[in-house]
């Protein structure tokens, strides 16, 4: 399925308010919630997941993620402590500015990524997120 702005911009409003519903809004939140998946009520399976995965160089990092069926992963961060970074990887049919494209799926939607050097704030992901909304 093409991930359009309407769906994209969808998606991110759908993460933020598990998030908010939720209380996840620093990281002492997120480690908290690790393991967890937060499901939405509806026919499609569509759900948060907050994991611990491992990462670059042998740490790990906090994964928060959306996903639904027929879209696959269209948003998801990952918080890296241990090499004090933050990234935003995102899978639309369309450029986002600031982000940069690695792999294109078979609906030709492109997964795309931004790095956050010493970031370690969640706060500043969710900005951003909102900040994609308007794109």
């Amino acid at each position: 399925m093409k991930i359009t702005r309407e769906v994209f911009h969808e998606s991110i409003d759908k993460f933020l308010s598990i998030l908010e519903e939720e209380g996840i809004d620093s990281l002492g939140d997120v480690e908290k919630a690790v393991g967890k998946k937060f499901h939405f009520s509806g026919p499609l399976q569509e759900y948060i997941y907050i994991e611990e995965r491992p990462s670059n160089l042998d740490s790990t990092a906090y994964t928060l993620g959306y996903t639904k069926v027929g879209l696959g992963i269209p948003l998801e961060l990952k918080i890296n402590t241990q090499l004090d970074y933050s990234q935003i990887i995102v899978k639309t049919f369309f450029p986002l500015q600031g982000y940069n494209p690695f792999m294109r799926d078979m609906f030709g939607n492109v997964a795309q990524s931004r790095f956050f050097q010493s970031k370690i704030n969640l706060s500043l992901l969710l900005q951003e997120l909102e900040r994609l909304k308007s794109e």
